[in-house]
């Protein structure tokens, strides 16, 4: 069995106390008293606690299924931002600390036992009262802490002949056992494990010193495998004096649960009590990290945002318009698979630029060979003479197909339209690395395929068998209606094309044109708009576009309206207002609203200028 324990710490008087507990929180429960049976009831089992400075990690060290706690100034002065050794320094009354912390911020609030860190280095002090204070005030037990183990030298010889060293320790744990108090023992060696043992204490920690992890860590003493060594002889002498007591370990190498699980396999003892390694490393840690994701949140958001311009700037270069995450995802993909040189399936509905993406996938690659459109839908009778090879007998002369082409892209547009057994030869082919001929024998298959289909297949064998030919090589091109941040770099896209075409003026939409366009559901996608925008282009004159200038076409197409989403409407105000430096009068206008609707609109959408 293994047993965690728990150091906290604080500051005040200890007369003052039950009236403080009554007048300022009168909402905190009275602490229990828990008998040396229900300590000793943890022999036997693994027991887990922790180490803490402060009553919400005391609260949180308890959740964790920590066993009992232990009040210590050290683990005050830890969450003030000191090291553990500053707690034997003369930096304030011990006890005060102690039992200030222990009262407001840890009896009554934790359903565990909970030990006191009692100071006997002041020859003034007197015992006996201390313990009937601690008593009253609901703590469990008492700890000799801070000790005179933690000094060495002439000091600790001064101390023990002036009778307020290790001596006075033991002596105050056995009036605590006799007052019924659990007794809690700290000893660093053998000599004085066994000066414990008379004491016979509820239980036993073998510190091997202030603990070596952390910002504010100390180099050790021992290593892992020494510190086994040296607990399992201390503890064995230990218990064939006080066989009842719980023998744990602390401090020094063990830093880390694994730490902590080697040396107490070793050292055969009962469990661990943790100090800095449940309250300061941790901490420090997780600060530091938590501190480290916010400085570093804008550096990544703009790094995301840089590539998201560089994934654009490169769609744009083939021809493709887009900035939402869906598109651009798309673009990322169909890259890598371009520069992976494997056969790609672009799903889309009709008229989302599934062919233009296959092309582009064809330029990215940087295929030796040419580009061969076939189209499933319209190619039905003599399909596969045209993807293969074969007789002609329109020409009377061998065709040569599309796959024998070396080092060629062939688009297969519609490839859902094809038949199952077509399909079934273009699989093998594609699994073999060999295509069919009309003699029976197979060629190498250098050609890359990229097609295009629904998407979602007709039938269950229908997807089976694309899945199987293109594996997870999928690309799929979000419906226009979906992605209405890229309708404006669409528009401008194409109408950069029609001016250069023309070699007119160039063409703008004004806001309010642009809220017909993202009120538009777009069942045609990228199609319809091209053709929407070349057909409003030719039939008016003026070089600016408006909501009229979309309204009065006539069609199913322009009748086809759905309500503008919040996030399309924020788009189209905000490249008004940026188009109009951000005055309002000229943005209204502009518009078609009134100076008060766009204010109150501006500050539903959080804009401003």
């Amino acid at each position: 069995m293994y047993f965690v324990s728990i150091a906290v710490g604080g500051a005040s008087l200890a007369s003052s106390f039950a009236f403080r507990r009554q007048t300022h929180q009168p909402h905190k429960k009275e602490p229990v008293m828990y008998p040396a049976a229900e300590i000793r009831a943890y022999k036997g089992r693994p027991v887990v606690g922790a180490a803490i400075g402060i009553g919400i990690a005391a609260k949180a060290a308890v959740r964790g299924g920590a066993d009992f706690l232990l009040v210590l100034n050290a683990g005050r002065l830890r969450v003030m931002g000191a090291p553990s050794p500053v707690c034997m320094l003369a930096v304030g009354d011990s006890n005060k600390s102690v039992l200030e912390v222990g009262t407001r911020e840890i009896l009554g609030h934790v359903s565990r036992p909970v030990f006191f860190g009692a100071c006997v280095f002041d020859p003034r002090l007197e015992i006996d009262a201390l313990l009937a204070t601690i008593k009253q005030l609901g703590f469990s037990g008492v700890a000799n802490f801070p000790s005179a183990i933690h000094l060495d030298g002439s000091c600790r010889e001064m101390i023990e002949r002036r009778g307020i060293g290790f001596a006075r320790e033991t002596e105050m744990l056995r009036r605590a056992r006799e007052a019924g108090l659990l007794t809690f023992g700290y000893a660093t060696n053998k000599a004085e494990a066994l000066a414990l043992a008379d004491v016979n204490p509820t239980v036993f920690c073998l510190n091997f010193g202030w603990n070596a992890g952390g910002v504010q860590g100390l180099g050790g003493t021992y290593d892992l495998d020494e510190a086994g060594e040296r607990a399992r002889s201390v503890i064995q002498a230990f218990r064939r004096l006080s066989p009842n007591s719980i023998c744990l370990i602390e401090g020094g190498p063990i830093v880390t649960a694994d730490d902590m699980f080697q040396v107490y396999i070793d050292a055969r003892a009962d469990g661990y009590v943790g100090g800095s390694t449940i309250d300061r490393v941790p901490f420090e840690e997780s600060v530091t990290q938590s501190t480290s994701s916010f400085k570093t949140a804008g550096y990544f958001r703009y790094e995301s945002e840089a590539r998201d311009r560089r994934v654009a700037a490169f769609a744009l270069g083939a021809g493709l318009a887009g900035q939402s995450r869906a598109f651009l995802s798309a673009i990322e993909r169909a890259s890598y698979l371009a520069s992976a040189r494997q056969h790609v399936l672009v799903r889309g509905e009709p008229g989302s630029g599934k062919t233009t993406l296959a092309r582009a996938i064809h330029g990215w690659s940087k295929q030796d060979g040419g580009i061969y459109v076939l189209d499933a839908a319209i190619h039905t009778s003599d399909f596969q003479m045209r993807l293969f090879g074969g007789f002609d007998s329109s020409t009377g002369k061998r065709r040569i197909g599309a796959l024998e082409m070396p080092a060629c892209t062939t688009i297969i547009k519609n490839i859902d339209c094809l038949d199952m057994g077509t399909l079934a030869i273009l699989q093998s082919a594609i699994a073999s690395g060999r295509a069919p001929s009309e003699t029976g024998e197979t060629r190498p298959l250098t050609a890359r395929i990229v097609a295009t289909a629904q998407p979602a297949a007709s039938t269950e064998g229908m997807a089976r068998t694309l899945d199987g030919i293109f594996n997870a090589c999928t690309i799929l091109l979000p419906p226009l209606r979906e992605r209405a941040e890229d309708i404006v770099p669409i528009t401008q896209k194409i109408l950069e094309a029609l001016s250069e075409r023309r070699k007119g003026d160039a063409v703008q939409i004004s806001a309010s044109g642009y809220r017909f366009l993202f009120s538009h559901e777009w069942p045609g996608n990228v199609a319809e708009l091209r053709a929407m925008l070349e057909d409003v282009t030719l039939s008016t004159k003026s070089r600016t576009l408006d909501y009229a200038s979309f309204a009065g076409r006539q069609g199913p197409a322009v009748r086809s309206k759905r309500k503008v989403s919040d996030r399309e409407e924020q788009i189209w105000i905000l490249a008004s207002l940026k188009r109009h430096r951000f005055r309002k009068s000229e943005t209204a206008e502009d518009l078609g609203i009134s100076r008060r609707t766009l204010y109150n609109k501006m500050r539903k959408y959080g804009l401003s200028g």
